[in-house]
């Protein structure tokens, strides 16, 4: 990947504008693409030093409870000897036990100093023992300040446990500022307030993170830990749709950390710390992809000016912690992908101000009829499939009057479809499959005027399929499949809905011919008719569905042959024919293609070579499965057609 360009370490006012995008702007979910990927960074900063090459020589946790001064046993006792030279034994032994004192005191705050000396080596024992004693003191003094001013206490973490530990977050990011920070930051004062502490204390809290989630092995270090102003910690990446973002840290201009974003796939490993909740003024939040673990600490609702929370596809885990309910400024919620559990919709009432919410691939549970959408008046984007949220619908959530996406499937929802006599016209994507709902799809289902992709399929239907949808002129994707409808041909209302790109009556109980008709269907690119009833033949209009890409017809009591117009469906990449009654050789199928233009997957009833009798002649080099009546399990899988939506 080609290196970008920095010439500042500060962003200008543009590129601050670049970082207000969001890293998910929805509805496009856009990878990260870094063109920066390595973990130097650019711009001549020093990025690659070894941030390791200090943790050896990290303060043993004995040594952390203080300079202690053991005067009482060292003393002299000899002054009662020779009372003429009293005064030059007691100015030596004064001398003396001055040195001991000094020596005692390097012992008991660390022994070893970090890192090769600045000169190459050539630095005298006297500047390296006063340096490593400078170190020590500055890590006691910042240890002092964390405890006395209550920042760890503030953000519940312990002040012992997590000092003395040399391994924890709170301990590196410590001795970091302590001894290898270039700018060496001053540290502040027990008492009152000032702008250098809240500095330091961001400071620190952003070295903790770091280190909390595996900062050294990042893929790209966003020239953390750098020196500098930690504003600059930063690095310029481009999405896969050419647009630049600048990942990491972003300020104000009183140099106040509100953004903090890493790319996808980053190597972010470990556990979000408690003193996240120290960065009172962020604004946006997003770690994504990574491999975070452990629960959402309870701090985080300090970050009361936060309005995007982007946690997305991670391994996190427990409750969402109940304080989220004081976090009002959200708009933008994404904890999808996780292994979050216990109940979620409670704690997001008080967020009026929420515009998206990605909820998907958890565990959570409950009523869904507590998703009370009357609280979020500006709520556009509301994904909660994935998990295990039973109970019935609410009319309300059909007749919202912003709400463009609504994804539900894959859960325990029971009821029919109660929708309102309400017109909505904003409601462009509703995915409801692979759930319990029953009864029949309502005729109220043309008022939702807007919608482009409705999967109501492997749920348990039954009636009629509404004509009604008919009048869902917008409609693209639509996806029937898996339910228990009365038994009929293919609606003749699909005629008119030109529009189609896709659509799924796979095991609905169709009967009769497939229409001539379909043929006019030019805009889809899937036709899945699987595991119904059809007879007939196989109608030659189909020829003219030049962009068909994927053709189920397997599983009905088609018979005739294929028709010659087939070779004109040059983007054809499967093709299901088998368990029909189907009499052709149809290698036709796969004359005069190459590369791009081959088929991928064919199969058909052609598994019985001997003497020619089988019901399809199929080479292999053409057809990929060849089945035979009569003969063992043959592709019996249930083809999932969109099981997993992506808006």
């Amino acid at each position: 990947m080609a290196m970008v360009e920095m010439t500042t370490p500060m962003p200008s006012e543009g590129e601050k504008a670049d970082m207000s995008a969001s890293p998910f702007p929805p509805p496009e979910k856009d990878a990260f693409d870094a063109e920066n990927g390595g973990g130097a960074a650019g711009g001549g900063a020093a990025a690659d030093t070894p941030i390791g090459s200090g943790e050896a020589s990290l303060p043993h946790p004995e040594e952390l409870r203080g300079m202690r001064s053991d005067e009482g046993g060292r003393k002299s006792t000899r002054g009662r000897a020779w009372d003429g030279i009293i005064a030059c034994i007691f100015l030596a032994a004064l001398v003396a036990l001055t040195v001991t004192l000094v020596f005692t005191v390097g012992v008991e705050v660390g022994e070893t100093e970090p890192g090769p000396t600045t000169n190459g080596g050539n630095a005298s024992p006297a500047a390296s023992d006063a340096k490593s004693l400078e170190n020590k003191r500055r890590f006691n003094e910042i240890v002092r300040f964390v405890n006395g001013r209550g920042i760890s206490s503030m953000v519940g973490v312990g002040d012992v446990d997590s000092f003395d530990d040399m391994t924890s977050p709170q301990h590196q990011a410590a001795w970091w500022l302590a001894a290898l920070d270039p700018d060496k930051k001053e540290i502040p004062p027990l008492e009152g307030t000032s702008f250098l502490t809240d500095s330091f204390t961001q400071r620190y809290a952003l070295v903790v993170l770091y280190y909390s989630l595996g900062g050294p092995d990042w893929v790209a270090n966003l020239r953390f830990l750098t020196g500098g102003s930690e504003c600059g910690w930063y690095d310029k990446f481009r999405t896969k749709s050419g647009d630049r973002l600048l990942i990491g840290v972003s300020c104000n201009d009183q140099n106040v950390i509100t953004q903090m974003w890493t790319p996808w796939n980053n190597g972010l490993k470990g556990t979000l710390p408690k003193e996240i909740g120290l960065l009172q003024d962020l604004e946006s939040l997003v770690f994504q992809f990574g491999n975070i673990t452990g629960t959402i600490p309870d701090s985080i609702w300090r970050l009361s000016n936060l309005y995007e929370l982007g946690l997305s596809n991670n391994f996190l885990t427990g409750d969402v912690p109940p304080s989220l309910a004081k976090m009002t400024s959200l708009k933008i919620l994404a904890l999808d992908d996780n292994a979050l559990t216990g109940k979620i919709f409670d704690k997001l009432t008080n967020l009026h101000d929420l515009t998206y919410l990605y909820l998907e691939d958890n565990i959570f549970h409950g009523d869904i009829h507590d998703m009370d959408v009357t609280h979020f008046p500006k709520l556009l984007h509301l994904d909660a499939s994935s998990n295990l949220f039973s109970g019935t619908l609410s009319k309300y959530l059909f007749s919202h009057p912003t709400m463009t996406v609504l994804d539900l499937h894959d859960n325990r929802l029971t009821s029919e479809i109660p929708i309102d006599y309400v017109k909505q016209n904003t409601l462009n994507f509703l995915a409801l499959h692979s759930n319990e709902l029953t009864g029949n799809i309502p005729n109220e289902i043309s008022r939702l005027e807007g919608l482009k992709y409705l999967d109501l399929s492997h749920n348990k239907f039954d009636g009629e399929i509404p004509y009604s949808i008919e009048f869902l002129e917008e409609l693209e994707y639509l996806f029937l499949g898996f339910n228990g409808f009365a038994s009929g041909p293919i609606p003749d209302f699909l005629r008119d809905m030109t529009t189609l790109k896709e659509l799924s009556l796979k095991r609905t109980n169709r009967t009769g011919v497939i229409p001539h008709w379909i043929g006019e269907l030019k805009e889809m690119y899937l036709l899945d008719l699987d595991d119904n009833s059809l007879t007939g033949t196989i109608p030659d209009s189909m020829g003219n569905m030049t962009g068909l890409f994927i053709a189920l017809l397997n599983r009905n009591n088609i018979n005739g042959t294929v028709p010659r117009s087939f070779a004109n469906l040059t983007n054809l990449e499967v093709l299901l024919l088998d368990k029909n009654d189907l009499d052709d050789d149809v290698n036709f199928l796969c004359e005069n293609r190459t590369g791009a233009q081959m088929i991928d997957w064919i199969s058909a009833d052609c598994g019985d070579r001997v003497g020619n009798s089988s019901e399809v002649r199929c080479e292999l080099s053409c057809c990929n499965i060849c089945c035979s009546d009569g003969g063992p399990p043959c592709n019996d899988l249930k083809y999932l057609i969109n099981n997993d939506p992506v808006w």
